[in-house]
């Protein structure tokens, strides 16, 4: 078999970043004697400061192959803001705000659609995660599942009849609230 260079070496070489990361954040943290709950919160929000100018400088890139950018900002970089988020929630103690007759699904139409209409400037990614940290679905956490969701409604080929009929179900439902 003929090998190819993006699918067999490059891609796989970018899919192994993760985990070593995330390891070196932590090996990182020990280096530098962060151990209080304070000191954890202040490194990771330093390591989030510290991505967000990566993200940056990844989205400058020009000669950057598309699937590649995309690979290393949702794979890579996302999931490793995932990764802090978690430990900062860890650390932090506060209760989320519960949606309660509400789906995941229906949720992340209602915030693709206020993506798209501009009442909401943040990428679906950096909103997920938000979302998932401030927020819960009938008492149980919104997942990481919630962002592929958010990002495939942001997409309004992936709209279907049934989701508008739901969300037009939702907001009428508040339209009819009387003063």
């Amino acid at each position: 078999k003929e090998l190819n260079f993006f699918d067999d070496c490059l891609i796989p070489a970018i899919l192994r970043i993760k985990p070593r990361e995330i390891g070196n954040i932590e090996i990182r943290r020990k280096a530098e004697k962060k151990y209080s709950k304070e000191e954890k919160i202040g490194f990771y929000n330093e390591i989030v400061f510290e991505l967000e100018e990566k993200l940056k400088k990844i989205q400058n890139i020009n000669h950057l192959d598309a699937k590649i950018k995309n690979m290393v900002e949702n794979d890579i970089i996302w999931e490793i803001r995932d990764y802090i988020a978690d430990r900062t929630l860890e650390l932090e103690s506060f209760e989320k705000i519960p949606f309660g007759n509400m789906t995941t699904e229906n949720l992340a139409f209602l915030f693709s659609r206020m993506i798209e209409n501009k009442y909401i400037n943040l990428p679906p990614a950096d909103l997920a995660k938000r979302i998932s940290n401030y927020f819960s679905i009938k008492s149980k956490p919104i997942d990481i599942s919630f962002r592929t969701k958010l990002n495939y409604y942001a997409k309004k080929t992936n709209w279907s009849d049934k989701n508008i009929k739901d969300l037009d179900s939702i907001l009428n439902k508040l339209k009819a609230i009387k003063k």
